[in-house]
């Protein structure tokens, strides 16, 4: 026959969310009185509170007076709870999962329900709805008498419980002031003066860690002249509990040293450091008065509660400032490399005798090369340049460069006079930045039988011969930038027949890749150059563009790439018999 005990329980209560703590506890102290674990208790409280806050919240809402029924069966080793009120509640297909959104603030208490019980079922009928919470038991209740000895530690663990839901309550207002706070101080002042309504202090100081050192942050209380900056450095409570990433416990502060901020400003004293993860962030210090106890172990937790919230809100906002910094940045890159694009020629030079082609591929969003092509009186100007460096700060000194050339295009006829005189002028404010840029100069006169060529610590350029030999046109002075005062940069003459290509790159366009045997050299663009049939400049960078990226096997470019290239034309007029007399060496101004 089975001799053990059948239990039951039943109690109401109004129908509002400050009388579900204390009813959650009636029920916790029925069962343990009668046996029921004490660690398998926590996780089933927490779902009987949901079940409890649901019926108040949703099964009374609108109703005056309404009142909750709580019955509880324990019989064997079968448990159940039903808690009845006078809604009606019908579960939808999803009910008991867990929000796929881990910050949504409802939808979570059929998940709780679902795991801490082996059944849970909604039952409506002309009563209301009744929600029925089973589980199978390890042993069945056991005799209450056994349990009278224990009444007084009982009483104890009622009254702790009741202060851990006014932790718990502690940890709602918490979350809803995450949704609502305008700020991260608003925040932190408003949870601690919650704290100070369940547990007193004298006061609470925040600090915030910039730098080496602790910057006061906020105080809530009376914590008299607190210093405003505590250096890292410095043997304190404060500074010891950010570096270890540890709660510091003082129980008098009159025994701190002098050195401490803390010393002689209150009695008992906690300090918990504020961090995300393992990054240092802050500290959270309380103060009680002199001759109060130490804090309760609710309030110890409550306080480490609130500096992971403020953590998270500290990291939160530095993560949004640094969005809106790099949204910033990005606008500011977007309009740069509009600007950068907009320097280079929109169309090239209308000549009987030259056709143009250019390619300017930066490593970065923004770079530091460039190309330029314009007409003058008597013939046309070909530029090309890259200055130290890539990003904005290259783009920056270049674009100065094209300005300054431009500004002096009536010196262009001689390249080695222009750029004698753009270096004399921007060289003081290169140096002031410590910057300096490569540059070519070409200039080919309207007859186009010759090009002129100055070079400023550029690679050098090359000329493709209408007959597949490849020229490499040596010479030249140090980048501009580099030395002020007078200094003179030589013009190159060399002569043009039908067909020849002139060809200015940048070193970009030869080294490859981030390994340095990928260094190709001019040798392997003489190379590509003397394989390629089609004099048409379009076809010749499309060549050495192509041989690049095949090069370079899908590894993102580590410098800015630019070609520019200009061919002569076929001209019947000139006479071409004497190809050896165009071909005969360079001469130098």
């Amino acid at each position: 026959m089975d001799t053990s005990f059948q239990e039951t329980c039943e109690l109401t209560f109004a129908a509002t969310l400050d009388a579900v703590p204390a009813a959650a506890a009636r029920i916790g102290t029925w069962l343990r009185l009668r046996g029921f674990p004490e660690p398998q208790w926590p996780p089933l409280e927490i779902a009987v509170v949901e079940g409890l806050n649901n019926a108040v919240l949703h099964g009374c809402a609108g109703m005056d007076e309404a009142a909750i029924r709580v019955r509880l069966s324990w019989s064997g080793c079968d448990l159940s709870i039903r808690v009845t009120d006078p809604g009606h509640f019908e579960p939808g297909p999803d009910w008991g999962n867990l929000p796929e959104d881990p910050l949504a603030e409802s939808g979570r208490g059929g998940f709780l329900m679902r795991e801490a019980f082996e059944r849970v079922e909604h039952v409506n009928d002309r009563e209301g709805h009744t929600l029925v919470l089973t589980m199978r038991t390890e042993a069945p209740p056991a005799d209450p008498d056994r349990f009278l000895e224990t009444f007084t530690a009982i009483e104890q663990a009622s009254m702790e419980l009741e202060r851990s839901y006014e932790t718990i309550a502690g940890l709602r207002f918490l979350i809803s002031l995450l949704a609502t706070s305008g700020d991260s101080k608003s925040l932190v002042r408003q949870a601690l003066e919650r704290l100070r309504e369940i547990d007193t202090f004298k006061y609470a100081c925040v600090r915030r860690l910039q730098g080496t050192a602790l910057r006061l942050y906020c105080t809530v209380g009376d914590g008299g002249s607190l210093p405003e900056i505590v250096p890292l450095g410095d043997p304190c409570t404060e500074a010891d509990a950010v570096l270890r990433l540890e709660t510091r416990r003082i129980d008098a502060c009159e025994a701190l040293g002098a050195e401490d901020p803390l010393h002689g400003t209150g009695g008992a004293a906690l300090a918990v450091p504020v961090c995300y993860e393992d990054n240092r962030i802050g500290t959270i210090t309380l103060v009680r008065q002199v001759g109060e106890p130490f804090f309760r172990s609710g309030t110890v937790e409550m306080l480490q509660t609130i500096a992971e919230f403020l953590g998270v809100t500290w990291e939160s906002d530095r993560l949004h400032a640094r969005q809106r910094e790099l949204e910033v940045n990005q606008h500011e890159l977007t309009l740069a490399a509009q600007m950068q694009a907009r320097l280079l020629p929109e169309q090239f030079p209308e000549t009987p005798r030259l056709t143009f082609s250019g390619s300017c591929m930066s490593a970065r969003k923004v770079g530091g090369d460039f190309y330029d092509v314009f007409s003058i009186a008597g013939g046309t100007v070909l530029v090309i340049a890259d200055a130290m460096g890539k990003g904005v700060p290259a783009a920056f000194v270049a674009s100065i460069l094209r300005c300054a050339i431009r500004a002096r295009d009536d010196l262009a006829r001689d390249p080695g006079r222009l750029l004698t005189e753009v270096n004399r002028q921007i060289t003081p404010d290169l140096l002031k930045v410590d910057i300096f840029i490569t540059a070519l100069v070409g200039f080919i006169p309207d007859g186009a039988d010759r090009v002129l060529i100055a070079s400023a610590g550029h690679c050098p350029p090359l000329i493709r011969r209408n007959d597949g030999r490849v020229d490499r046109i040596e010479g030249g002075g140090p980048p501009l930038g580099v030395l002020c005062g007078e200094l003179d940069f030589p013009t190159v003459t060399c002569p043009l027949s039908h067909g020849d290509a002139v060809v200015f790159l940048t070193d970009g366009v030869y080294e490859i890749g981030p390994q340095a045997e990928a260094s190709l050299g001019l040798n392997w663009i003489a190379e590509i150059l003397a394989r390629t049939g089609d004099p048409d400049p379009h076809s010749i960078v499309e060549s050495l563009i192509e041989a690049g990226r095949a090069r370079a096997r899908g590894e993102p470019a580590q410098d800015d790439r630019t070609l520019l290239v200009c061919t002569r034309a076929h001209d019947p007029a000139v006479d071409t018999s004497d190809r050896e007399t165009h071909a005969a060496g360079v001469a130098s101004r």
